[in-house]
């Protein structure tokens, strides 16, 4: 669990590289899994010097992980590599990408 693992985007023109984060469904304490797979996925795209990196609402779908807790996660996550790194480190800009879906009784259309 926390595995990450580096492919090239291919056809996804606004991207160059696609890290994955093996995560099992949300239990207690998977939160240090998620913290620690964020932190490599943000060392490897430092390693290859990439400048950008937008980072989804991992697991908050059907893996069941809580949306407030991942925000946390991944601002924790760059807080640290930012600290550790400073202005040593190529990225420059990071995104968190938080879709909240709500859903609208169709009688409202």
């Amino acid at each position: 669990m926390g595995q990450v693992e580096m492919t090239e985007a291919v056809n996804l023109k606004h991207f160059q590289k696609l890290l994955f984060i093996c995560l099992q469904s949300y239990v207690e304490g998977n939160d240090k899994f998620l913290l620690q797979s964020l932190i490599e996925c943000l060392e490897l795209a430092a390693l290859d010097k990439h400048s950008c990196v937008a980072v989804p609402a991992l697991g908050t779908g059907g893996h069941n992980y809580l949306l407030v807790e991942v925000a946390k996660a991944t601002i924790e996550a760059v807080t640290l590599h930012n600290r550790q790194y400073g202005e040593e480190t190529s990225i420059k800009k990071s995104y968190r990408v938080f879709a909240v879906l709500v859903q609208i009784p169709a009688k409202q259309f």
